[in-house]
């Protein structure tokens, strides 16, 4: 196989792995495994990790500096600056995290301290900020920022009001000709997913603040001080700013740099793209690789991984998903993500899954490389029906229960678990050519009535027996959503030993008939598995695909692993029974027909 171009652009796994860190981890099992060439792209959604996955990209060096806290405390808050390109998160200075959850107040709480680092990037000649404004423990409308920056806020008594959100209640004038000026010429990205405005039931007060400390008397304080501000603003600048979407984000920091410094909202996730080069990237590669510490609900809403896979698509790539944790409908993941997998263990505690965060996700990344090496390889599928897709051993357990019960003959779990054994043998003896197939009809009950010691007709009871099969298209567990998942992906072909009638008559009770290209009976083809003129006759009637692009699946070792094998082609082999495969070597064993999807 040609390397494949795979773009590794998967989020940071919250509280536990970086961007960066998911991203090379992902990189290096794919580099192991063989066939593929990486390319990092670190990303992220204007929340935590934004300034990382953006200087990631940007190189650039960190600037650290003491700013004030949210709550008039001093912290050490970075950001980065590459060339006259500034990247902040408002976090870092007035976060929600900086603060005990029990001692947050946001009617006092200020965004002086991100007015500071605004006002450091400004001074070391930055002429373009891009800005994270998630994780807030602020509610003051960015007025602490403005005034860092130069502005003035006066009540009416001429006095500068002091810092945090209750105080704009009594905001009067205010003077902000310093900061439109040292904004000027100034490229302000600001990324923000909230798409709230300043006030009113959707506003910054009423949907984050609670959040934040806010009791029900401080919303409705905090909300009236907002409505003011803005009220009082807008009109003074001629715009209505209070009422845009994303202006309500971090408390109303949103507002203040629309409306006083210029500042764009856009979607974070667009910000990152944009400065990371994430849609040219996309463009140059065969395969994307995203994913995220957690994928819920909210996630299929335009979280970051379906972003990045909805530029994939534009781009005609397909976008496999990574993550930590998968908590939503599989069957949504399918529509948006060729393949998806999950790096915690079924019985992982978010401990454990934590504490073991890398082997997981390299786990994962394996099973990853081997979907692509397989999905990128085989084009056609070849697929047993009997305890491949439908189950064999219900529709004989019922056929031949109900055929004993009308001839008044003993049926019991015993008498089929004898019927089970001889037949088997005598489908091994036909498969080994030790007779022609009619040999079953004349035959088999005559061997199994003998077993059971039972004195009755055989070959009427076939035709009873084959009646009662025809009746029954029991689906293995999981069959259904697996061709669903192979059927838009590969094509895909029946191959059977077993009896045309019988056969038909079942795919077509069990629905799967729509799946198939095509239907390979040997009743049909006038010659049986393992034979390799079966296999001449599938692949003429197929256009003679190369060999090394089709997969055999099946249960049956002497019918599908050692024909496949003998004929050139790889198979899987469904070893319902823990078997061993004796001298046969199938190139996948899988334990039940629904882990086809995982391998593919």
């Amino acid at each position: 196989m040609n390397n494949v171009a795979v773009l590794a652009a998967a989020d940071s796994f919250k509280g536990t792995l970086t961007s960066r860190q998911v991203n090379e981890t992902v990189a290096a099992v794919l580099t192991e495994c063989g066939g593929f060439s990486v390319v990092c792209c670190p990303v992220a959604d204007g929340g935590e990790g934004t300034a990382e996955a953006l200087t990631d990209a940007l190189g650039g060096q960190t600037v650290t500096l003491p700013v004030t806290g949210p709550f008039g405390q001093t912290v050490n808050a970075s950001y980065r600056l590459a060339g006259t390109t500034a990247v902040l998160e408002m976090a870092a200075a007035s976060g929600i995290t900086l603060q005990p959850k029990e001692e947050l107040d946001p009617l006092v709480a200020t965004t002086y301290g991100t007015g500071e680092l605004l006002n450091d990037a400004l001074a070391r000649g930055a002429e373009k900020i891009l800005i994270g404004i998630g994780g807030s423990a602020t509610n003051d409308g960015g007025a602490g920022a403005l005034q860092a920056l130069g502005a003035k806020l006066y009540d009416a008594e001429g006095r500068e009001l002091p810092r945090g959100g209750a105080a704009l209640r009594d905001l009067a004038s205010f003077d902000a000709t310093a900061v439109r000026e040292r904004f000027k010429g100034v490229d302000l990205q600001v990324a923000c997913d909230v798409t709230s405005p300043l006030c009113g039931p959707n506003g910054a007060t009423a949907v984050f603040s609670a959040q934040k400390g806010a009791s029900e008397a401080d919303k409705r304080q905090l909300e009236t001080a907002l409505l003011h501000y803005g009220t009082l603003v807008d009109a003074a600048l001629g715009h209505p700013f209070k009422d845009l979407p994303g202006t309500g984000a971090a408390g109303g920091l949103g507002y203040a740099l629309v409306a006083f410094c210029g500042g764009k909202l856009r979607r974070g996730f667009d910000v990152v793209a944009d400065a990371v080069g994430l849609e040219e990237k996309i463009g140059a590669c065969d395969v994307v690789i995203t994913g995220e510490g957690r994928t819920d609900a909210s996630s299929l809403l335009g979280k970051l991984p379906v972003s990045v896979a909805a530029l994939a698509k534009k781009h005609g790539k397909e976008c496999v998903l990574i993550s930590g944790d998968l908590a939503c409908d599989e069957g949504a993941l399918d529509a948006a993500f060729s393949a998806h997998f999950r790096a915690r263990r079924e019985n992982d505690t978010p401990d454990e899954a934590m504490a073991n965060a890398i082997p997981r996700l390299r786990d994962a990344a394996a099973r990853a490389a081997r979907f692509l090496h397989n999905e990128r390889r085989y084009k056609t599928l070849l697929l047993d029906l009997d305890n491949t897709l439908l189950d064999f051993a219900q529709c004989a357990y019922h056929s031949m229960k109900r055929g004993f019960e009308e001839r008044g003959l003993p049926f019991s779990d015993d008498s089929f678990a004898i019927f089970e054994r001889e037949n088997n043998k005598i489908w091994k003896e036909l498969e080994a050519g030790g007779f022609p197939k009619d040999y079953i009809r004349q035959n088999r009950w005559n061997r199994i009535f003998a077993a059971l010691g039972i004195d009755a007709d055989g070959p009427a009871f076939e035709e009873v027996f084959e009646g009662g099969l025809a009746d029954f298209g029991i689906p293995m567990d999981g069959a259904q959503d697996l061709l669903e998942y192979l059927a838009p992906k590969y094509d895909l072909y029946v191959v059977s030993n077993g009896f045309r009638a019988i056969q038909k008559s079942r795919l077509k009770l069990s629905g799967f008939e729509k799946y198939f290209k095509g239907v390979f009976l040997s009743e049909d083809l006038g010659v049986s598995k393992p034979a390799a003129e079966y296999f001449d006759a599938c692949f003429r009637a197929m256009g003679n695909p190369a060999k090394e692009t089709v997969l055999l699946v099946g249960d049956s070792l002497t019918a599908d692993i050692s024909g496949g094998e003998r004929y050139g082609i790889d198979t899987v082999w469904v070893n319902l029974f823990g078997e061993s495969a004796g001298d046969l070597h199938p190139t996948f064993v899988i334990r039940s027909p629904a882990e086809l999807k995982s391998l593919l």
